[in-house]
C-alpha cells in the first residue's frame, strides 16, 4: 500500500489556489517582486496541494505513526509561528532564540488545543488557528507601514477611528509579507493531504488536550516574565516574535497597579508641599485669549541628523519666527499615529510613559470630571471651547471634552468644507474656523480655544484630486513620493499658519497663539534611515523621531526664547506661564521634576547621570525617586477615583 500518493482532483485545486495566488501577488503586491515570489512558490503550492497520505494499513508500527504524527503536528506549530514573523515582515524567524521560539509555539497551541478539544478534529484545529493568527499579523503589518509601531492589544479600542480613515492609505504587501501569506496556503494544502477524521478524536485525547493549557499558560507566565516588551517600530516582532511581543503587552495592560510607595500618606504629604496657592508668573494685567493648536503629524525631518534636501525650503515661514515667540521641541509619546494621546498630555500634564503601551486614556480613564489644563483656566475666567474639522466620534472627544472642562466643541459637521486637500478639511479652512470662533467669543471673558487640524493626516499615497504636489527631494538613493506628499502638505500648513498669525498681529486685544506638532508621519522607513544616515538602533538614535516642533507665539511685545527639548507633558504650563497666569499645584511640581529630569515620554527619560535617554526601568537614585513621586501623581488622578485629591487635582 502506497503512503503518499496524488490525487487528481487536489492537483486541480492546487492549480487554481497557486494561479490565484500569483495573479493576486501581481495585483496586490507592493512591486512586481511580489508577483516573482509567488511564481516561485506556485510549483510548491501544487504540488502540496496535490498530495494524499495514507496512514492506515501495516506499513510501519504504530508507535512509528504517533512518533512522526507528533513530529508533523510540532512542526505545524513552527510552521504558524514562521507565517506570522513573515506576514509582519521580519524574516527574523530563528533570531529570537529558542525560548521565545518555543513561547510563541505555546500561545499558537494555547488556540490550537482548544479548538481541538471542542472539534475533535485537528487539521480543522490548525487551519482555524492559524487563520486568526496570519490575519491578526497581516492586521500589524498594516498598523506598522501606516505610523510606524505595531498592533497592540488596545488598538482595538480605536477600530472606530481608524476606519475613519483607512481609505486614505494603500493596502498593498511587500513580498515577505506575501510569502508568508504563501506558506500558509502551503501548510493548509499539507494538512488537507491526510484523510478525513471520521467522527473525530476521542474524548481522553480532547481533555488531554485541554488539561494541557493552564500547563502552558503556567510556562508561558513563568518564561515570559523576564522578557522586556520591546516598543519601538517593529522591534517587538524582531526580537521578541509578534505573538509573543503582543501577548506581554495583554499581559501588562491587565497589571495596572498602584506604583511604589503609594499610599494615603504619601499623597498628604504631596497636598502639603504643592496645596497652597503658587506665584503668578508675570504681573495680573489683562488675560489675554490663549489658541492652542495641535498641527497633525507636523515634524521637522532634519532633527534625525541631516537637513532634508529639497528643491525649496519646506517651511520658510516657521523657520522665520523671531520675535516674540518661544520655541523648541515637544517630545512626543506616540508615532506615526496616536494624536489623542498627545492631546492628553498636554491637556493633563500626565504622560504615557505609566501606562501601558498603545493605552488610549480618553477611552480608557477619563470617566468623570478630571482637572486639565481647560479646566483650570475656566476657574480664571476663561470660556473654553475645542474645535477639529473631522468626525465627532474620534477617540471618544465628544466624552471627554465636558469632563475636562470644555464648554463646547464643534467637528467636521460644523465647517462649511469648501477648502478640501486630499479630502480633509484645509489648516487654511480649520484657522478660518478659528477666527470665526474668536470674532464671536464674549468680549467680557477671556477665550481659551484648542484646535486640531486635520490637513495632514497619515496616508501619504493620495493620487486623486484636491491636490497638487508641490514639492521634490533631491539628492536620494530612490523615490520616496510618499515623503514628498508629506512635505508638501507641512509646506501648506506654513502659508495657512503665516496667514492665521497675520490676521492676529493687526489685533488690539492680547492673544498667545501656540502651534505644536503631535507626531512624526509614518513614511517609508529607508528614508528615515537615509536622512539619519543608519538605523535607529539605540534609544537615544530613537528618541528624535519623537520630537516635534513647537512654537508660542504673542502679538504683544515680549522676550523671545528657544526651550530646547521639554516634554510634551509641560508645553501647557509653558503656555500658562506666558499667559501669566497662577500655575496648579500638578504643574509646578514638574517644574521642579525638570530641575532633574529635563524631559521624558512613553519610551523613556533623558538621565543627567547616564548623559542621554535610557528606559524607565534603568532610572536609579534621585532620578528614579523623582520618576515614583510622579507616579504616585499621575495614579491618584487616573485611577485613585475614590481617594483622589481635591487640592491636587482641583476640578
Amino acid at each position: 500500500m502506497k503512503v503518499i500518493t496524488f490525487n487528481r482532483k487536489r492537483r486541480n485545486a492546487g492549480i487554481v489556489t497557486a494561479a490565484a495566488a500569483v495573479l493576486a501577488g501581481f495585483l496586490l503586491g507592493e512591486d512586481v517582486r511580489t508577483g516573482i515570489a509567488a511564481l516561485l512558490f506556485a510549483p510548491l503550492i501544487i504540488f502540496v496541494w496535490g498530495l494524499r497520505f495514507s496512514v492506515s494499513g501495516e506499513r510501519g508500527s504504530v508507535r512509528v505513526r504517533r512518533i512522526a504524527g507528533l513530529f508533523l503536528f510540532l512542526l505545524s506549530i513552527f510552521g504558524i509561528y514562521a507565517c506570522t514573523q513573515l506576514i509582519v515582515n521580519v524574516g527574523h524567524i530563528l533570531y529570537i532564540g529558542h525560548v521565545k521560539i518555543l513561547l510563541e509555539m505555546a500561545l499558537v497551541l494555547l488556540l490550537v488545543l482548544p479548538l481541538f478539544a471542542v472539534t475533535g478534529r485537528m487539521r480543522l484545529s490548525l487551519t482555524a488557528a492559524s487563520a486568526v493568527f496570519c490575519f491578526i499579523s497581516l492586521v500589524s503589518y498594516f498598523v506598522f507601514r501606516f505610523r510606524g509601531t505595531e498592533l497592540m492589544p488596545l488598538d482595538i479600542l480605536s477600530v472606530k477611528t481608524a476606519m475613519g480613515v483607512s481609505g486614505e492609505y494603500s493596502f498593498r504587501v511587500e513580498p515577505m509579507t506575501y510569502c508568508g501569506i504563501l506558506l500558509w496556503i502551503v501548510l493548509v494544502g499539507f494538512w488537507y493531504a491526510f484523510p478525513p477524521e471520521g467522527k473525530g478524536a476521542r474524548a481522553w485525547l480532547r481533555l488531554a488536550a485541554l488539561a494541557l493549557c493552564p500547563v502552558l499558560i503556567a510556562a508561558w507566565y513563568a518564561a515570559g516574565s523576564g522578557i522586556y516588551i520591546e516598543t519601538w517600530g517593529n522591534n517587538g516582532s524582531k526580537y521578541n516574535g509578534y505573538l509573543l511581543n503582543f501577548s506581554l503587552q495583554l499581559r501588562s495592560e491587565m497589571e495596572i497597579k498602584p506604583p511604589e510607595g503609594y499610599s494615603e500618606e504619601a499623597v498628604r504629604r504631596l497636598e502639603e508641599k504643592y496645596g497652597g496657592s503658587g506665584e503668578t508668573p508675570s504681573g495680573g494685567g489683562q488675560q489675554p485669549d490663549i489658541i492652542l493648536i495641535l498641527e497633525e503629524s507636523f515634524a521637522d525631518l532634519s532633527m534625525l541628523g541631516s537637513p532634508v534636501r529639497t528643491e525649496q525650503p519646506v517651511t520658510p515661514y516657521w523657520d522665520s519666527l523671531e520675535e516674540n515667540v518661544t520655541r523648541g521641541y515637544v517630545l512626543s509619546s506616540v508615532y506615526g499615529g496616536g494624536t489623542a494621546n498627545s492631546e492628553f498630555e498636554v491637556l493633563t500634564g500626565n504622560t504615557m510613559g505609566f501606562l501601558p503601551y498603545g493605552a488610549t486614556p480618553y477611552q480608557l480613564y477619563i470617566h468623570e470630571p478630571s482637572a486639565s489644563m481647560a479646566s483650570w483656566l475656566k476657574d480664571q475666567g476663561y470660556v473654553c471651547k475645542a474645535t477639529h474639522p473631522y468626525l465627532s466620534g474620534g477617540w471618544s472627544r465628544t466624552k471627554v471634552y465636558p469632563l475636562l472642562g470644555f464648554d463646547s466643541w464643534s467637528f467636521i459637521d460644523d465647517y462649511p468644507q469648501q477648502d478640501m486637500i486630499r479630502d480633509y478639511v484645509s489648516d487654511r479652512e480649520m484657522f478660518g474656523e478659528v477666527i470665526r470662533i474668536w470674532e464671536e467669543r464674549d468680549e467680557d471673558q477671556p477665550l481659551f480655544l484648542f484646535g486640531i487640524t486635520m490637513q495632514n493626516h497619515g496616508g501619504f499615497g493620495y493620487d486623486g484630486e484636491g491636490y497638487t504636489p508641490c514639492m521634490k527631494l533631491e539628492g536620494y538613493s530612490e523615490e520616496y513620493p510618499d515623503a514628498e506628499q508629506y512635505l508638501g502638505l507641512i509646506h501648506e500648513s506654513d502659508s495657512a499658519i503665516e496667514d492665521l498669525l497675520s490676521y492676529f498681529e493687526q489685533q488690539d486685544r492680547d492673544v498667545i497663539v501656540a502651534i505644536f506638532g503631535d507626531h512624526y508621519p509614518g513614511l517609508n522607513i529607508r528614508f528615515y534611515e537615509e536622512i539619519h544616515q543608519g538605523p535607529f538602533d539605540t534609544l537615544d538614535e530613537q528618541e528624535p523621531e519623537y520630537a516635534v516642533p513647537y512654537v508660542i507665539w504673542t502679538n504683544f511685545d515680549r522676550e523671545s526664547g528657544d526651550t530646547g527639548l521639554i516634554s510634551m507633558s509641560d508645553l501647557g504650563l509653558r503656555v500658562l506661564q506666558t499667559a501669566g497666569i497662577e500655575l496648579a499645584p500638578y504643574d509646578r511640581f514638574r517644574l521642579d521634576l525638570e530641575q532633574v529630569i529635563p524631559v521624558w515620554n512613553s519610551q523613556g527619560f533623558y538621565s543627567k547621570t547616564a548623559g542621554g535617554f535610557i528606559p524607565y526601568r534603568e532610572a536609579e537614585g534621585e532620578e528614579k525617586e523623582w520618576l515614583q513621586t510622579y507616579r504616585i501623581w499621575q495614579y491618584n488622578y487616573l485611577f485613585d477615583s475614590g481617594g483622589r485629591s481635591d487640592i491636587l487635582f482641583p476640578e
